[in-house]
């Protein structure tokens, strides 16, 4: 029973800073401080892939998703408990979101 609870605490959602779903072969990365948050994530397919949701926990506002070639984007999320939902509709091989007014808050 110790095993298999800390493995189920050990991979709940509030552990992790962000979480990518519908997408596979990439990676993504947090960083955090003075108020603002990047969250940067590199596609490692030899194809581009789309609808990519990310959760990233703690609460913004306001985003900016920057990609390769077009121009800034300023997106809105879903809110969740502890933290924010974005859809990406399409990424080639890396784009950035930029956190303003960043706060990790309460985390659930």
């Amino acid at each position: 029973n110790f095993v298999v609870e800390m493995t189920r605490d050990g991979t709940l959602h509030r552990n992790f800073g962000i979480r990518l779903y519908n997408v596979a072969g990439a990676l993504a990365n947090f960083s955090a401080g003075r108020g603002r948050a990047l969250v940067t994530i590199v596609n490692y397919t030899d194809y581009p892939v789309e609808q990519i949701t990310v959760d990233v926990l703690g609460s913004y506002k306001s985003a900016l998703l920057l990609r390769p070639g077009l121009p800034p984007q300023a997106v809105t999320a879903e809110p969740f408990p502890g933290g924010a939902r974005f859809t990406i509709d399409r990424m080639e091989t890396l784009c950035s979101f930029h956190l303003q007014g960043w706060s990790s808050g309460p985390l659930q």
